[in-house]
């Protein structure tokens, strides 16, 4: 049997009609329970942009109701809730739109009952726009010298999506971004590369769909200079010279308004970065990045810097890299070490003790040969610290009388090179000039590092007496300055040591060879026997053949 109560609750009002129609639950409980009434409220409910007038629509219910709101923050709802028994009205209002056409959806609740109704609004009629906010002058115009590298910047705003092309940039003029989104700005960047040739122009071009008239920037950059320029800076004398074991790059600069290139030759062993480029006012450094050196050979090779212009001649840089080598014996003569008190018998014995390889018992003494002089004249050696403070100083000196050197040597394979290098001077004109540097593995057979027939020369720098002597290397003639400073030599000399030594020693001797002749020319030979001049043994290098190394030293450099 069927009740008004069973009936009642299973209507609902159809939408935009009073009619009341059953509802689709088979609970004759919630048919019961459940009533709802709607009017004046379509399936899909649509604003203009201006949002002029509101909509409302009418809901009366039995049950407690509310309306829940998806992606409508732009629209009003009042009220959003609602008692049972007592009719409400409900007016949605919404914002005005200055944009895209916009969706969402309201959902009504009571009790079991629930609808979901579409709301739209549509589109601001907006009107493509695409401006320049800041970095252009006038006419929307970029312009660059011909050895501008740097990126320069501009801005623009569009109210909606764009892109660009560009036309006559291509090789010389990068753009990015080319493309953009809508309501925002947007920074437009251009890289230019030098310029080699004539003067050159191009367009970055904007649009966008509805776009009435499009946005045109011009790109511009001045043709190259025509008077070629090319500076090599940071090197002397167009030579690099790297250590054996080098402790950072070394690096020279080059300001050039052509396009260059480095050629390498022999130098496979070196890095250079960059090896090439391009036009520029602003020096460009270029880094020499070399290994440490395995090898008992010095290297080299030449780098040439040449320009893309026939009017700038090549500049070629010689590029040196010291031989491995391994420190046999050291006497250091700098204030790293307090040498002048190292050997504190030096003044009585003229014994000089190495400081370098660590431990080392290398040492050298000088040996008197002769109880007389040519003139039956006994003598004796002397010793002293040069009145400079810079040397070791030997005196009262005669032929054969030398400086004995002692050198512990392991490992050393038959055919090794091994070298011998310091610097002498002397305070006198009447001091012996030639001399020869030997050495021996200890079996008594001495072996000159070089000998050679070295000219006898006068104060005019003639050999007017026609006489020569079989030395290592003569002291200067008496044109020099004998006053202090001294003028000091640079003497580097090898030896090759044809045999092995697995434990064992070297000896090398500096031996006057002659005293008779001196680099005075007052006498073709001395008569008078010996001078009480000195000879100062000092420091590799203060003859300025290379940096002063301020060490007496012996090396195995193959």
């Amino acid at each position: 049997m069927t009740t008004l109560k069973t009936l009642f609750a299973g209507l609902f009002l159809c939408s935009g009609c009073g009619v009341l129609l059953p509802a689709c639950s088979e609970d004759p409980a919630v048919e019961a329970a459940d009533r709802v009434e709607i009017s004046d409220l379509e399936e899909t409910i649509r604003f203009s942009y201006e949002a002029l007038e509101p909509v409302s629509f009418r809901i009366s219910s039995n049950k407690t109701w509310s309306i829940a709101k998806e992606d409508l923050d732009w629209l009003d709802v009042s009220p959003m809730n609602g008692g049972s028994k007592y009719p409400a009205t409900v007016t949605l209002r919404p914002i005005a739109n200055d944009d895209l056409e916009r969706t969402g959806t309201l959902t009504l609740y009571a009790g079991a009952y629930s609808r979901t109704v579409t709301v739209m609004q549509e589109a601001f009629p907006i009107v493509p726009e695409i401006t320049v906010r800041s970095g252009l002058g006038d006419g929307n115009a970029l312009f660059f010298g011909y050895t501008d590298t740097a990126p320069v910047g501009f801005t623009i705003y569009s109210n909606v999506a764009w892109s660009a092309r560009t036309e006559g940039l291509d090789g010389w003029a990068e753009v990015a971004p080319l493309s953009g989104e809508r309501k925002q700005e947007a920074e437009i960047v251009v890289t230019p590369t030098p310029n080699e040739g004539d003067a050159r122009t191009g367009t970055i071009t904007f649009t966008a769909e509805g776009l009435e008239e499009p946005l045109v920037v011009t790109v511009s950059q001045e043709a190259v200079d025509p008077t070629p320029l090319l500076l090599v800076t940071g090197i002397t004398d167009n030579r690099i010279a790297f250590a054996n074991t080098p402790e950072a790059p070394l690096s020279f600069f080059i300001q050039c308004n052509r396009r260059w290139e480095i050629l390498q030759e022999g130098l496979d062993w070196l890095t250079i970065e960059p090896a090439s480029g391009r036009s520029s006012l602003l020096p460009v450094e270029v880094r020499l990045t070399a290994p440490k050196n395995e090898i008992y050979e010095p290297r080299s090779g030449t780098l040439t810097i040449r320009v893309a212009d026939d009017a700038i001649a090549d500049v070629t840089i010689t590029v040196t890299q010291e031989a491995n080598k391994r420190l046999l014996a050291q006497w250091t003569m700098d204030d790293t070490v307090p040498w002048k008190t190292y050997n504190p018998n030096f003044e009585a014995d003229g014994r000089l003790d190495a400081d370098l390889p660590e431990g080392t018992t290398a040492t050298a003494a000088w040996m008197q040969v002769n109880e007389v002089d040519n003139t039956g004249e006994t003598y004796t050696a002397r010793f002293k610290i040069s009145n400079d403070g810079t040397a070791y100083s030997f005196g009262n000196i005669w032929v054969d009388d030398h400086l004995l050197i002692y050198v512990p040597v392991t490992d050393m394979a038959a055919n090794s090179v091994v070298n011998i290098r310091y610097s002498v001077a002397m305070n006198s004109a009447k001091m012996p000039r030639f001399w020869i540097v030997e050495w021996s593995t200890g079996d008594g057979v001495w072996t000159p590092t070089s000998i050679s027939s070295l000219p006898w020369l006068g104060k005019n720098g003639q050999n007017t007496n026609n006489m020569f002597f079989d030395a290592t290397y003569a002291m200067p003639n008496a044109s020099a300055d004998f006053k202090s400073p001294y003028k000091y030599i640079d003497i580097n000399e090898t030896a090759t040591i044809p045999v092995s030594i697995d434990n064992g020693s070297l000896w090398f001797r500096i031996r006057c060879s002659d005293a008779t002749h001196v680099s005075e020319s007052s006498r073709n030979e001395r008569t008078d026997g010996i001078y009480s001049g000195w000879i100062f043994l000092s420091g590799y290098g203060r003859g300025n053949t290379s940096p002063e190394e301020r060490a007496i030293s012996i090396w195995q450099i193959k």
